[in-house]
């Protein structure tokens, strides 16, 4: 019932008062606050110094996510900052892709001019299409003939498919 699934999520007097799962949304909530913060300071960067603009705001997220994860795991970084990054390393990847790739395919989409898409959407296709079919190839081939794992063509055409898209 109800009760025996909450069992384990009520506040324990030994705990300082908050529950595990309290304090993993209390972590989850930090990270997610700093991450906006850290986005914020990105993004302003990208706009206002020259050559940092050059760089796409996901690649530069992306590196600011890594400098983050190597200082944590370095040690450098102490208290409940680093206990929300170990938290969200620990997260699973799934429910990670879940919350993470609706919002980046809307933001594309949204952000997408239709008429620049009609007009060279047909070009973008035709060279897209082969590119992605000839990366796949070519991945697989490496991944069967010089990687030492003995996959199959099935195997290392998954493989490809993966790396390609």
């Amino acid at each position: 019932t109800l009760s025996r699934r909450t069992e384990g999520m009520t506040a324990d007097s030994e705990s300082g008062g908050h529950s595990e799962c309290q304090e993993h949304a209390d972590r989850i909530i930090l990270f997610c606050g700093v991450a906006l913060v850290i986005g914020a300071i990105v993004k302003t960067l990208n706009n206002y110094v020259p050559y940092i603009g050059i760089i796409p705001f996901s690649v530069s997220m992306l590196l600011a996510g890594m400098i983050i994860g190597c200082i944590t795991l370095e040690g450098s970084l102490s208290g409940p900052l680093a206990k929300a990054v170990d938290t969200m390393r620990q997260i699973d990847a799934h429910l990670f892709l879940i919350i993470f790739i609706p919002p980046i395919v809307f933001e594309s989409a949204y952000l997408v001019n239709f008429h620049t898409m009609r007009r060279e959407g047909w070009q973008a296709f035709t060279l897209a299409f082969p590119g992605v079919i000839i990366t796949l190839i070519l991945i697989a081939v490496v991944a069967i003939y010089i990687f030492d794992y003995e996959w199959d063509w099935f195997t290392g055409l998954m493989f490809g498919s993966i790396l390609s898209a």
